[in-house]
């Protein structure tokens, strides 16, 4: 038996390259292709192998993507709780049914090893940023242990959908937009266009703000419209610097946006950063801009949408176990009733046309609106989720 507390990607890696195939559920996905040995990548696309990861954030559709147009067999869990937390004071934390970290690594021998731990796959965690633990362990395949640990592998793998590569802007949708991407809506009065490579600043203190912007890679886009033109040029944009400031940091001169109340900031021209700025801000954020999109692009806000739909529990937990035999029934008709239901997605077709015809009509009565209706709102968020429709 083995502990693995650090270097837990180099062990994956080590692990994959003795793999014919591997049969892994873990929860959060967020890392690229590039990270792994491409041992991983051939032991989940073997017949016998798969990956299943659960729908919620910060789950990484794009880097389930990655895998699966290498012909991986990947699979989304694509439920999710709803009702009564066990923890009362849950507020903002997903509700999630699908949470384990297992791997089970298969070298065709009689002999198996099998990785159970906390370790989600994401950098902070594979990489020794969090206090993570998982232990593995060398299994007979006639044991009992080892038929346990595949039979829950083989459960979530019922209850989860093969990822279809027609199907990632719905699966997008599952997290929050169908198919959308942030902006930071600005005004800038400049009627000059922003060049590549250049860095702007934002500073605030609200800390939703700061929340959804802090992590150093994020790509978005920046939407500066011009008040006096009401025209709205586009961006592709990645932050490079994000930090919460205490005092005694000192910024060169740059062009940057104010954020101090709930409302569309304002992109200034090139000036200091005064130390009045830096005293009132309590986060800092430097974007990196790229490219301008084309003038011919549109782009129209994402509406809230219902792509969820009620599944009672049984439903769902007959699902994964199979054909109930009569004493399971017995156990759970006396069991008392669980304080929550379960959702799961609505049928795809059905979701292509809401979107097509009733959500986007709204999406574009929004983009109708005019920059002064904006700039009159009192809760303006810097982040809105948006469409580009191409």
């Amino acid at each position: 038996m083995e502990i693995i507390i650090s270097n837990a990607l180099e062990r994956l890696n080590q692990l994959s390259r003795g793999a014919r195939s591997i049969q892994a559920a873990v929860a959060y996905w967020t890392m690229p292709s590039a990270m792994l040995d491409p041992a991983f990548v051939r032991a989940i696309a073997h017949p016998d192998g798969f990956l299943c990861c659960d729908i919620h954030g910060p789950t990484s559709i794009d880097c389930l993507l990655d895998l699966k147009s290498t012909r991986a067999n990947v699979y989304l869990h694509l439920y999710q709780l709803v009702g009564k937390n066990d923890v009362p004071d849950a507020k903002g934390m997903p509700d999630n049914l699908m949470h384990s970290k297992v791997y089970v690594f298969d070298d065709g021998s009689n002999t198996v090893q099998v990785w159970v731990g906390s370790h989600n796959a994401t950098s902070r965690a594979m990489l020794g940023i969090n206090f993570e633990c998982a232990v593995l362990t060398s299994m007979d395949k006639s044991s009992s242990a080892y038929h346990q640990v595949i039979q829950h592998l083989q459960a979530i793998r019922r209850a989860s959908t093969p990822f279809n590569l027609d199907h990632v802007g719905w699966y997008r949708s599952l997290q929050g937009g169908w198919g959308s991407d942030p902006f930071i809506e600005a005004l800038d009065n400049s009627n000059t266009a922003v060049p590549k490579g250049t860095e702007i600043g934002i500073f605030g203190n609200i800390p939703v703000d700061h929340q959804q912007l802090r992590r150093v890679g994020k790509r978005l886009y920046l939407a500066l419209t011009n008040p006096a033109t009401e025209k709205e040029t586009f961006y592709q944009a990645e932050i490079t610097q994000s930090g919460v400031i205490n005092g005694g940091l000192r910024f060169g001169d740059r062009r940057f946006a104010l954020r101090f109340t709930p409302q569309v900031p304002t992109l200034g021209n090139i000036s200091q950063v005064t130390s009045e700025v830096v005293r009132q801000s309590r986060y800092f954020v430097t974007l990196k801009i790229g490219d301008p999109l084309p003038g011919s692009t549109v782009v129209v806000e994402a509406p809230p949408q219902e792509v969820w739909t009620d599944l009672s529990d049984e439903e769902y937990f007959q699902q994964i176990r199979g054909e109930l035999n009569p004493t399971q029934t017995e156990t759970t008709s006396q069991r008392r009733r669980p304080r929550y239901r379960v959702q799961g997605p609505m049928q795809y077709v059905a979701v292509q046309q809401m979107v097509s015809e009733e959500s986007l009509r709204k999406a574009k009565a929004f983009q109708e609106s005019t920059m002064l209706d904006k700039m009159m709102l009192l809760d303006h968020p810097l982040i809105r989720k948006r469409i580009i429709l191409k």
